[in-house]
């Protein structure tokens, strides 16, 4: 194994794979193509259910109750609809709504990387980041549609308002526009 070290702006960077040379542990994540698809995949199933069923049922709360009443849809307890325990799974942000969404440490960099991102600029579909010796997290991005506009939008109803302020009185998660980053789908777990 090959040992890189690069200077940049006066610190000093070593590769994930001089690390390892070194013996400072192996990441989780396996080099070839083959272990990073099947991380991939692994993250697929955990996470495509719980945005197939988010969309789902909010849209059918917003059908049933409308916008004022569906905001406690956004509440999913997204452990509750991954059919694989030992994947944990969420969304999260350096915007949030709710603090149980507060994001973990292995998220900032991402989060950090991709904090004053604009539509139309270059945008990972799929991130995976090696967690210590034995875990892989994976996020996706959470793209704003116009349904989201009603609780997440730059002008929102003043039953939403009061709504929000009075279920989060922490709430960061609002004056997105169609299109913007809003957070991200996540997993994490052992490949």
């Amino acid at each position: 194994m090959c040992i890189r070290i690069l200077k940049r702006s006066g610190l000093m960077v070593m590769s994930v794979s001089g690390l390892i040379a070194l013996g400072l542990g192996a990441p989780a994540l396996g080099d070839t193509l083959t272990d990073k698809a099947a991380a991939l995949e692994k993250a697929h199933v955990a996470v495509d259910p719980i945005k197939s069923h988010f969309m789902k049922t909010l849209k059918a709360a917003v059908n049933q109750k409308g916008i004022h009443g569906a905001i406690d849809q956004c509440k999913i307890d997204a452990s509750k609809i991954t059919e694989n325990a030992s994947i944990e799974v969420g969304r999260t942000s350096l915007k949030i709504r709710n603090p149980e969404n507060k994001p973990r440490d292995w998220m900032m960099p991402t989060l950090k990387k991709y904090e004053s991102w604009k539509p139309g600029q270059p945008l990972e579909s799929e991130i995976l980041v090696p967690i210590g010796k034995e875990h892989v997290g994976y996020m996706e991005p959470i793209i704003v549609k116009p349904l989201c506009l009603h609780c997440h939008g730059k002008s929102l109803s003043p039953a939403v308002k009061s709504e929000l302020k009075e279920s989060y009185p922490q709430d960061k998660a609002t004056g997105f526009s169609v299109g913007d980053l809003r957070g991200f789908f996540w997993a994490e777990f052992k490949p």
